[in-house]
């Protein structure tokens, strides 16, 4: 797990962006209808496409790249109900080879969307953070509709189906917060940004401190809620871009509104492939 006191210890109250880079991935259609095996091996390409295209950069060594996808990137969509959740011995498959390619990259932060897998008869839709080797993983708190597709055909009642989600473990806590690379990042998914979790939890946690990034993964989101902090880099993930929000929450002089996004102007957007951006920030 990642040591998130020693992360602390050097994370300061203000970030320079200029030294950020996001990669965003968002895929077509055709990528959630892939097995399992073939989306593995299609994020690892991106992910090493990306950190090549970085570190031909002049400045690459000072750089932090987070690398961050939608939500569901990996459900199983060319099936149904309880078949579209993957194994537990899938889910460690995805974690270990990940954790391995994050090794060759400890300036990039990877939270490559969700992961929807099952055990017994316990479905989750989580994220997972990797950076150098190690991973920390945050489970949806407040989930959708489309979280209990699962039901489908069967006679669980909604209100069951919500204490099996919910199930906690309590030897992992549930944190939407993460500190890693000297970056405190809130995440949120979806509907949890609807509720403010990470904003919450981090205000609870941290009182003198300032988020970093705060990460909404999401599909089909309407409308995000931003933590009103300036200088902090918010990032609305959806599948896809037009539907997506990214920028650096700045001051206003116009009260009441106290906060806007400046997000990046299309210079400051790389275009690395059809599915692959990174944005740059001043």
């Amino acid at each position: 797990m990642l040591d998130r006191n020693e992360n602390l210890k050097t994370t300061s109250s203000e970030t320079n962006f200029s030294d950020i880079r996001l990669i965003v991935f968002q895929p077509g259609s055709t990528f959630y209808e892939e097995p399992f095996d073939v989306r593995l091996q299609i994020l690892e390409g991106q992910i090493q496409k990306a950190a090549h295209y970085l570190s031909e950069q002049t400045d690459s060594s000072k750089l932090k790249w987070m690398f961050v996808a939608p939500e569901y990137l990996f459900k199983d969509f060319s099936k149904t109900t309880v078949d579209r959740y993957y194994s537990q011995e899938q889910k460690k498959k995805f974690t270990a080879r990940l954790s391995e390619l994050s090794k060759q990259y400890p300036n990039m932060v990877i939270v490559p969307g969700t992961f929807c897998w099952k055990k017994e008869n316990r479905f989750r839709n989580s994220a997972y953070l990797f950076h150098n080797g190690q991973f920390e993983r945050y489970k949806k708190t407040k989930p959708s509709l489309s979280d209990y597709d699962y039901l489908s055909g069967t006679t669980v009642s909604l209100g069951d189906a919500r204490l099996k989600f919910f199930n906690k473990d309590g030897k992992n806590p549930n944190s939407p917060i993460k500190i890693t690379n000297d970056l405190i990042i809130g995440i949120d998914i979806c509907l949890d940004n609807k509720y403010l979790i990470a904003q919450h939890t981090f205000l609870q946690q941290f009182k003198d401190k300032k988020m970093t990034v705060q990460l909404v993964i999401a599909d089909g989101l309407k409308e995000e809620r931003y933590m009103e902090q300036p200088n902090l880099l918010f990032a609305h993930i959806e599948r896809q871009e037009k539907d997506s929000l990214i920028g650096i929450v700045k001051e206003t002089d116009f009260p009441p509104i106290p906060t806007q996004i400046e997000q990046p102007s299309p210079s400051d957007i790389d275009v690395i492939d059809e599915n692959l951006r990174v944005y740059r920030f001043k």
